[in-house]
């Protein structure tokens, strides 16, 4: 009795090791590794590499994300060049087509992580609404332009990577 209860307690204890050790994905790629990799993958995906920042850890690319032509930001740590975070700028459009398009995102991220702590932290002008899972959040944006216009964004952040790029910087303190 006591060995099943202790294989119960080390095989719950794996399980969530491993679901901690995850990584948030970006159209099927782990937000993780290189930049230069993941540059690669994001490549075979279609997209175009059109910028890129060493100095503020960041590569902009173009391509197609849910059938509309795209601008995607990948972050990674100046350091350790590891890719950390991915947002995707929508094209942008009048107030209503922008609200619409945040409510079929949200609908859309709702289905995709159904167990997934779902929080609204602005609704109207700007609005934001993040979805908390234990390898990373997804941010749905909607922000006004300086044209006048809206723009919907949606922001992937890999937890594990950011929790070593922030312990990396408070150790640097």
């Amino acid at each position: 009795m006591f060995q099943r209860l202790l294989f119960t307690i080390t095989a719950l204890l794996a399980v969530v090791a491993v679901e901690a050790q995850e990584h948030i994905t970006f159209m099927g790629l782990p937000v993780d590794g290189s930049i230069r990799k993941f540059s690669v993958q994001m490549k075979r995906l279609g997209f175009k590499r059109v910028a890129q920042d060493k100095k503020a850890g960041t590569w902009m690319f173009s391509g197609q994300f849910t059938g509309q032509e795209s601008d995607v930001c990948v972050v990674f740590d100046r350091t350790t060049k590891v890719v950390n975070c991915v947002m995707v700028y929508l094209p942008d459009q009048n107030a209503q087509e922008a609200l619409s398009r945040m409510e079929s995102y949200d609908r859309m991220l709702a289905e995709k992580y159904p167990n997934a702590i779902r929080t609204v932290k602005g609704l109207g002008h700007e609005a934001h609404i993040e979805y908390g899972m234990a390898h990373g959040i997804v941010s749905l944006w909607k922000m006004p332009t300086p044209t006048g216009h809206y723009r919907v964004s949606i922001t992937y952040f890999d937890k594990l990577n950011n929790t070593k790029r922030r312990t990396s910087l408070l150790n640097d303190l």
